[in-house]
């Protein structure tokens, strides 16, 4: 999950959202999004609605924060 986390913070570093997508994604779609939900505080709309290529990728900055929190942990 560290190797996660650090490659998200690079393709921010380096304005990079489309490889910030595809590895968040690659990473949710192997997570137990139920479990991931309630440790962000999110609902599991919103997991889902981040792995949907048909769904607009434009989550809000809390959303990654709540993300980035509960992967730490």
């Amino acid at each position: 999950v560290d190797g996660v986390i650090e490659t998200l913070l690079d393709c921010i570093k380096e304005g990079d959202i489309d490889s910030f997508r595809e590895v968040l994604v690659a990473h949710l779609i192997t997570v137990n999004k139920v479990e991931l939900a309630k440790k962000a505080g999110l609902g599991r709309r919103t997991i889902y609605d981040l792995i949907d290529p048909k769904k607009e990728f434009n989550p809000e900055l809390k959303t990654l924060a709540a993300l980035f929190e509960a992967l730490a942990a």
